[in-house]
């Protein structure tokens, strides 16, 4: 398990897990407890397909060996969310959103892929959360403001673009894109990116 992962994992207020090139669970935060009720000792090191047995919205099997998302991320392209049914400990499915991250660098050279759990309702919206009045100009002044660009900048986060994807989509400079993100993680009190992400969709802002 990265130091990357485990930070990572740790700050997020979701369920999030990560795994291994090979699929293997390499660490499960609380969060993951309380929703799927697994203990951390009883999924580490296994195949994630077996824990999670995910299905696609029409109940069709969806995880597996050969994991189209994993696939995907550690060919290099960037992972949209999605939407998926899990199974708990009791036998029971979960409508969850999944988001993807994968940590591979050169500080990382073990490659691993973050998966953020949240539990939704048939809307697709958080489980229990009430709709949500969206600021409507940049003089607005709840929590949530942020700057056209910046939620473009955060939009394009979320589907998994690295900060040069963002820039060339754009049409800006790494240094500028660098900037709204930045921007971002202190209007929305965050201190990561998946942190910034995790928080906008709460909110409703992606």
């Amino acid at each position: 398990m990265t130091s990357a992962a485990l930070r990572i994992i740790a700050r997020t207020g979701s369920a999030a897990f990560a795994r291994d090139a090979d699929g293997r669970i390499t660490t499960w935060n609380l969060a993951a407890e309380r929703l799927l009720q697994r203990s951390i000792a009883s999924v580490l090191g296994r195949p994630c397909h077996e824990v999670l047995a995910g299905r696609d919205p029409s109940g069709n099997p969806y995880c597996g060996p050969g994991c189209p998302v994993a696939r995907t991320a550690f060919a290099g392209s960037p992972i949209r969310p999605f939407t998926l049914t899990v199974l708990d400990a009791a036998g029971h499915r979960r409508m969850v959103r999944v988001s993807a991250l994968l940590i591979d660098d050169a500080e990382h050279p073990s490659p691993e892929l973050i998966h953020v759990i949240d539990p939704i309702d048939l809307a697709g919206r958080p489980q229990g959360a009430p709709p949500i009045a969206l600021p409507t100009s940049s003089r607005d002044r709840s929590p949530e403001r942020l700057s056209s660009r910046e939620r473009q900048v955060l939009s394009l986060l979320a589907s998994g673009h690295a900060t040069v994807d963002i820039a060339a989509v754009l049409e800006l400079s790494p240094h500028t894109v660098r900037n709204h993100v930045a921007a971002c993680l202190r209007k929305l009190d965050c201190h990561s990116r998946l942190e910034a992400v995790d928080t906008a969709r709460r909110h409703g802002l992606v």
